[in-house]
């Protein structure tokens, strides 16, 4: 795994290591936490490290072994644990998460990057940190949350005892002549109304809704 020179001392090849090169040297990522000896100015952090600093290098094999919580070839990434959201939802990244945040409108980021979607002022969300593709959490699918989306969400509505809000009223103005409309409120969805549904039918639709 290596050559001899004419002092007797062993030059290893690569991935390999120690005085007779009998040790495998494993996988380099980002370092979590730098060593202070390390830390050589402003701004200089998280250094490559083997297995990332957070797991121990296995040296006949050359693969790292992960702490809890942390996963890939030099455990590298912050894991979803072991539940994979329960089912009820996707593990994203953080550089995953920005660019899906909404921007309002019920869009997002990938919004700039689809040519069917038409253009709007809020500026594309980013995030390009040392930790991007990194970190990662559950994002969880409607009606559910927490770590690993374990956690069933109850029905919202206003605190009665709330004090010094104002009550908010909206118009809504269809303009057609033909077809219908569907009204959502927090995730809920009325019926189909017709286009030209009297208010009345509009508010008993809207006081079905669960939300």
């Amino acid at each position: 795994h290596g050559l001899c020179d004419a002092w007797h001392v062993c030059h290893c090849a690569d991935t390999y290591q120690g005085a007779d090169c009998s040790q495998r040297t494993c996988p380099y990522g980002p370092a979590w936490a730098d060593h202070p000896e390390q830390i050589t100015g402003d701004g200089v952090g998280h250094q490559p490290a083997e297995c990332s600093r957070r797991g121990n290098c296995d040296r006949l094999g050359g693969t790292c072994v992960c702490g809890v919580g942390f996963e890939g070839a030099a455990c590298e990434r912050r894991a979803c644990g072991p539940l994979l959201c329960t089912g009820r939802g996707v593990c994203r990244s953080l550089k995953d998460r920005a660019l899906r945040r909404d921007l309002g409108d019920s869009r997002s980021s990938l919004s700039h990057f689809h040519s069917a979607d038409p253009p709007f002022s809020a500026p594309v969300q980013t995030y390009n940190a040392w930790d991007a593709t990194m970190m990662h959490g559950c994002d969880c699918d409607t009606g559910f949350w927490g770590p690993n989306c374990e956690f069933v969400e109850c029905p919202r509505g206003d605190d009665p005892y709330t004090s010094g809000s104002r009550v908010v009223q909206q118009m809504l103005v269809c303009m057609g002549d033909g077809g219908s409309v569907a009204l959502s409120f927090r995730g809920a969805t009325t019926r189909p109304l017709a286009w030209d549904s009297s208010s009345a039918t509009v508010r008993a639709a809207l006081l079905e809704l669960p939300t």
